[in-house]
């Protein structure tokens, strides 16, 4: 199981609760989940490809 896989079964239980933790929880989660992408610089995808 990914981060991503526990954002969705969070946002299905979710649907079954009013409670304002379970959201902050969802929200918490997404922030986290999009901060751990990391972005290459062209020219080292260029190297990268080219060895």
């Amino acid at each position: 199981m990914n981060l991503s896989d526990f954002i969705a079964g969070c946002e299905r239980i979710s649907n079954f609760t009013n409670e304002v933790n379970i959201h902050n929880l969802i929200s918490d989660l997404k922030i986290i989940n999009e901060s751990q992408k990391v972005t290459v610089p062209k020219f080292i995808d260029d190297w990268i490809f080219k060895a």
